[in-house]
């Protein structure tokens, strides 16, 4: 009976500091991705600004879309397409009287976009209607992280990709870094 109690207590504790520590981590910091991916995006609401640091849920390449199935009962993910996006121009959500068209497959649902490469070649996929675009919008005061889901995309402009280049770890004191003390 001693022993039911101390395990009791024991995942009580557990259980306190597991909650104490995931409030710690709230702070919740998107990291940037190797390539910075510079464009523009015009939202629903007429609005366009210059954004970069452009992913689709996280990722820059590799994304995965899929070409619409012609009966509702197949998978999209028979027929996956992984895009990059430094190989494409602009992504396009055409719509229909005032929404996105949106498709569903096998309790899934999918947003149709429009994705034009960089060769002017023009392929209609559709994408899971959970990803989102992830983006800074570049201000003057500095960038906005912004998160937008295609229903409120009308296009992303893609002008140009560069390497992240990832700030070095500060050292304690600069006179580290050069390999010498000051006298």
């Amino acid at each position: 009976m001693k022993i039911n109690y101390i395990r009791l207590f024991t995942a009580i504790i557990g259980f306190f500091m597991c909650a104490q520590f995931s409030q710690n981590a709230s702070t919740d910091v998107r990291e940037k991705p190797k390539i910075n991916i510079m464009g523009q995006v015009c939202d629903t609401s007429s609005n366009c600004f210059d954004v970069e640091n452009i992913t689709i849920s996280g990722m820059w390449k590799q994304i995965p879309v899929y070409s619409k199935p012609r009966k509702n009962n197949l998978s999209p993910e028979a027929n996956t397409t992984r895009l990059d996006l430094d190989e494409i121009k602009e992504i396009r959500v055409p719509n229909q009287d005032d929404a996105p068209l949106t498709y569903k497959f096998k309790n899934r649902e999918y947003i149709e976009i429009e994705v034009i490469l960089h060769d002017g070649t023009k392929n209609s996929y559709i994408i899971d209607r959970s990803r989102k675009v992830y983006c800074d919008r570049t201000t003057g005061a500095g960038p906005q992280e912004k998160e937008l889901s295609f229903e409120a995309i009308e296009k992303l402009i893609i002008y140009s990709s560069k390497e992240n280049i990832q700030p070095k770890k500060q050292l304690k004191n600069s006179t580290e870094e050069i390999g010498h003390r000051e006298i």
